[in-house]
């Protein structure tokens, strides 16, 4: 796949990522329009890694204050203990339907 290709589909990514839409969707719907053959699941997986990498990275103070909330007893982490239950709570229907998709995910959403 020319590296040209993987910078256009790299920049959807991260513009779409965001927005209501689907950034899946514009990753196997673009090179479609533009002729370009099937780039394959695994640059999909590395656009959607990158994109997690750069989260994690710009958030980076929020997920260390995240991950020592549930071990410190102040009072004024009470928020940041909420909110990492209910990323924990949020995150388990998506593992299970990630799991139960993940043939269709690789064969039919592809065509």
């Amino acid at each position: 796949m020319p590296f040209f290709h993987i910078l256009v589909l790299a920049a959807m990514q991260g513009i779409t990522e965001f927005l209501p839409i689907s950034s899946s969707a514009h990753l196997i719907l673009a090179p479609w329009f533009l002729g370009w053959r099937d780039h394959g699941l695994a640059v999909d997986v590395a656009l959607h890694i990158g994109t997690l990498l750069s989260v994690l990275v710009y958030f980076r103070k929020t997920w260390l204050r995240l991950s020592i909330a549930p071990f410190v007893r102040p009072e004024r982490y009470q928020a940041d203990r909420r909110l990492l239950w209910q990323l924990i709570m949020a995150t388990i229907p998506g593992v299970f339907i990630g799991l139960l998709g993940k043939s269709y995910a690789e064969t039919v959403f592809r065509s």
